[in-house]
C-alpha cells in the first residue's frame, strides 16, 4: 500500500485494475500504516464479489476466476491472472523509469466506461 498511496499511475491492461487502485487509495490510504493493508484486502475482495456478482456481465474474464468458489480460490486467480502485472509508474518523474510491478491487492465497486468489455 505504501507504493499506492504515493504519487504515481497505474499501468494495465485490464480496464478494470484501474478503478481498482483507485478505491483502495481513496479509502485506504488515509488510515495508518498498519491497517493500510487490511483495508486494501477488503477492498479487493469487495472489488471481486462485486465484478463477479453484479456486474459479472460487464467484463471479459478469460481465466474464468468468477467460476471458481469465492474468497480464496477466487481472490488466488484474480491475483495469478489480473493484479500481477499491474504496473506502477512514478508520480514525480516525467519518463518510465520508475516502472515496476505490483503486488496483489483487494477493492470494491469502481465503474468501467457504460458497455465497455474488457478484453
Amino acid at each position: 500500500m505504501g507504493q499506492l498511496c504515493g504519487s504515481g499511475r497505474v499501468l494495465s491492461k485490464h480496464k478494470q485494475i484501474p478503478g481498482l487502485i483507485q478505491n483502495m487509495t481513496v479509502r485506504c490510504c488515509e488510515l495508518p500504516y498498519p491497517e493500510q493493508a487490511c483495508c486494501g484486502e477488503e477492498e479487493k475482495l469487495a472489488f471481486i464479489e462485486n465484478l463477479c456478482g453484479p456486474r459479472r456481465n460487464s467484463w471479459k474474464d478469460p481465466a474464468l476466476c468468477c467460476d471458481l468458489s469465492p474468497e480464496d480460490k477466487q481472490i488466488n486467480c484474480f491475483n495469478t491472472n489480473y493484479l500481477r502485472n499491474v504496473a506502477l509508474v512514478a508520480g514525480d518523474t516525467g519518463n518510465a523509469t520508475g516502472l515496476g510491478e505490483q503486488g496483489p491487492t483487494r477493492g470494491t465497486d469502481a465503474n468501467p466506461a457504460p458497455g465497455s468489455k474488457e478484453e
